[in-house]
C-alpha cells in the first residue's frame, strides 16, 4: 500500500460553478472531505471503527493551494499520500487532477489528530493503524 491511494473520482458539477465561471472553492473543499474518509478507511480509521471505539478524528491544520481553474465538466481524480505518522496525529497531502489533462489543480495538505471526543484528549493511534500508516511511508 506505499505510496499514493487514489481516494476520490468525480466530476465538477454546474451547480458546483460560481458567478466568475469555474469551481467555487466550498467544492475543492467538499470534493477534499470525500477524499479524507476513504484516506482514513485505508488506515483503519473507519466510520464502524470510529464509532466502536468511541474515538474521533479532527482535522487540526488545512492548506490549500488552488493551481488552476475547474470547469463544469471536468473529470477530476484526488491521490492522496500520508507524508507523517506521529503517536496521535498524521500529516497527508491530497493532490486534485484534472483526469482529461493530467494537470494538478489543487492540493490541501492537512494534519489529523486521533482523540477521545468525551474527554477532548488525545489518544495514541492503534496499532493496526500505525502498521498500515507505516505500510503507507516504505
Amino acid at each position: 500500500m506505499a505510496g499514493k491511494i487514489e481516494t476520490y473520482r468525480g466530476t465538477a458539477f454546474p451547480w458546483e460553478i460560481d458567478p466568475m465561471g469555474h469551481m467555487n472553492t466550498r467544492f475543492y473543499a467538499a470534493k477534499f472531505d470525500d477524499a479524507t474518509w476513504h484516506f482514513l478507511g485505508a488506515l483503519g480509521l473507519t466510520i464502524p471503527f470510529l464509532k466502536e471505539s468511541e474515538t474521533s478524528v479532527a482535522a487540526v491544520q488545512q492548506n490549500f493551494t488552488y493551481k488552476r481553474e475547474v470547469f463544469p465538466g471536468t473529470l477530476l481524480v484526488v491521490h492522496s499520500n500520508l507524508l507523517e505518522i506521529g503517536a496521535r496525529k498524521f500529516r497527508y497531502v491530497h493532490r486534485m487532477i484534472d483526469i482529461t489533462t493530467e494537470e494538478e489543480v489543487a492540493t490541501v495538505e492537512q494534519t489529523g489528530v486521533y482523540y477521545d471526543p468525551k474527554t477532548k484528549q488525545g489518544r495514541d493511534l492503534p496499532q493496526d493503524v500505525t502498521e498500515r500508516a507505516e505500510a503507507m511511508l516504505a
